[in-house]
């Protein structure tokens, strides 16, 4: 079991109803394997962490303890992941499946903005690298790196990322330079991320 640096409030209790003043209902599409379930927060952790929690509470209809009442379409199963380590039960070894982790980094973009995530997410980009390049290590195609930090550039937060990335680059890719078609490739196509990466991948291709 790891403990998150970030924590805050370790005297609440996820999902308890008894001393929660709001409730997040996470439902994902009605043709979802899981079905709709419903979370016991607390607005003073929870909205810490979230703009569009604070927000929403601000509006949120109530029910008829006065808990504010929050829908959020995700799948259940992951956003309570991030819920519990908010709450600080955060264990490692429950995050091993590269699908969970690529939902639970878009679920943080969209939902958990700000730097009280950034553990979190460095923690779940830092997971994605190992677990990939477990899968692919076999592999003898010299893009393989590249295409897994394409992926991982696509779940980066912003250039702030760079350092973290870079050190990526360094200890698993010391010996393989850019394939030079590939990057120009890069630096001909418009989209951002694409942008991002060309400029992690320029220097190494240069050294």
């Amino acid at each position: 079991m790891e403990t998150p640096e970030s924590t805050a409030c370790p005297k609440l209790s996820f999902n308890n109803y008894q001393d929660s003043d709001m409730i997040c209902i996470l439902k994902f599409g009605d043709g979802s394997k899981e079905p709709m379930r419903e979370y016991h927060l607390h607005q003073t952790l929870v909205c810490d962490y979230s703009d569009y929690f604070k927000i929403h509470c601000s509006f949120a209809l109530s029910d008829a303890d006065g808990r504010k009442i929050v829908h959020v379409f995700a799948i259940p199963s992951i956003f309570e992941k991030i819920f519990r380590w908010i709450y600080g039960d955060w264990d490692l070894s429950e995050w091993n499946d590269v699908d969970t982790i690529l939902e639970a980094l878009t679920y943080i973009f969209t939902y958990f903005e700000g730097p009280k995530m950034n553990d979190l997410r460095m923690k779940l980009l830092e997971r994605l690298f190992s677990s990939k390049l477990q899968k692919e290590g076999d592999s003898q195609d010299t893009y393989t790196p590249w295409g897994l930090l394409n992926l991982v550039c696509s779940s980066a937060a912003d250039w702030n990322d760079c350092e973290f990335l870079r050190k990526f680059l360094k200890a698993h890719t010391p010996e393989i330079k850019v394939p030079l078609d590939w990057l120009e490739k890069l630096a001909t196509e418009p989209e951002s991320v694409n942008g991002f990466l060309a400029a992690l991948l320029i220097p190494k291709n240069q050294g």
